[in-house]
This record gives structure tokens, sequence and C-alpha cells, in this order.
């Protein structure tokens, strides 16, 4: 071993398993909702009172001539 990496190494492995503890945290809620959570409201999903935060239908862009 190179002694000038031996504490650089450390503290990567403890990043590492810090990152590893956050996605077997994620996964598992992951499965869990799956599993066991409410469905969500696909006309209101969010709550947020309308049907769609951004009204996709009322927006007419104008590209132009060329078409672009």
């Amino acid at each position: 071993e190179i002694p000038e990496w031996v504490s650089m190494n450390a503290l990567i492995s403890v990043g590492a398993m810090i990152i590893l503890v956050g996605m077997v945290i994620f996964l598992a809620n992951l499965i869990y909702s799956s599993a066991k959570g409410k469905p969500a409201n696909l006309e209101d999903p969010f709550g947020l009172g309308g049907k769609y935060y951004y009204p996709f239908s009322q927006r007419n862009p104008h590209h132009g001539e060329g078409g672009y």
C-alpha cells in the first residue's frame, strides 16, 4: 500500500457507504410504495385544485414563417 493514499481511501469508502445507505432506503421506499402505497389521483396528482398546473391546451406557440 501507498501510505499517502490510506486516508483518502478511507474517506472514499465512508462516502460510498453513505451512498449505499441512501440507495437502500430509496429502493426500500420504492418497493414499499409500489406494493402498499395508495394510488395517485391521476386527474390532480399534486392536489393543485385544477386539471393541470400548466394549461398546455391553451398555449398556441408562434414559430415564425419557416415552420420551425
